[in-house]
């Protein structure tokens, strides 16, 4: 599904500025350091407050599973990887969950999920950290996108898309299965049903009726 998400960036102009690779501290923030998690998205940062071991973990990972649309819908807490169609590097994505998970978070918040706060949030970290689960086919799996401070430089071949094949297979066999319930019967079962009768009798008493055709299956001297 992510064909049709928007591509378009939007122009931030001068309102960000570059930070200190050498200072974790972070500007207008009192008291968070900033943390470089890249494999989700080039740059991406995230926050932690080292006082009360709060974490913002940005698109570093997910508080609820993304793999499943019921639990995106419903936001069941469970710590997991970031979203999968757009994890661009999954080795550094797994090397920036390891790196918050050494953290030690009491608290997380994400840009996708609920809240997580408790002894579940640096358990869950450390579960996925020691566990990262990369998927077996992909455009980024076995290579990853190359960025630098231009841009994009480089992208591995795009996979196949199969997108249009399913979609003619789908359409072929809802056809199918059409002419199949038509031969079957299933012109006799609308001629059947009151809809079919009430308009019968509305057309036989304006006079224009023209009843159908019986299926071919069941004309005089076809099939058996």
């Amino acid at each position: 599904m992510s064909r049709f998400l928007p591509t378009q960036l939007p122009n931030l102009g001068n309102r960000v500025q570059a930070l200190d690779p050498d200072d974790p501290s972070t500007p207008h923030l009192m008291a968070w350091q900033w943390l470089h998690v890249p494999g989700h998205a080039p740059g991406q940062l995230a926050f932690f407050r080292e006082a009360d071991r709060v974490l913002i973990g940005a698109d570093a990972f997910a508080t609820t599973h993304h793999d499943s649309i019921p639990a995106v819908l419903l936001g069941i807490p469970k710590i997991s990887r970031a979203g999968t169609p757009f994890n661009y590097d999954w080795e550094a994505a797994r090397i920036s969950v390891q790196t918050l998970a050494a953290l030690e978070p009491k608290a997380i918040g994400y840009g996708h999920g609920p809240v997580i706060i408790g002894s579940e949030a640096a358990a869950g970290l450390h579960q996925l950290a020691d566990n990262y689960p990369v998927p077996a086919h992909g455009r980024y799996v076995h290579e990853p996108a190359r960025t630098d401070a231009s841009g994009v430089e480089h992208l591995p071949p795009a996979p196949k898309d199969k997108l249009l094949i399913q979609a003619a297979i789908i359409g072929g066999s809802l056809l199918a299965a059409g002419a199949v319930w038509l031969l079957t019967g299933g012109r006799r079962k609308i001629k059947k049903s009151k809809a079919y009768k009430k308009a019968y009798k509305a057309a036989k008493k304006s006079g224009k009726h023209q009843p159908l055709p019986p299926p071919p299956l069941y004309r005089s001297g076809v099939g058996s």
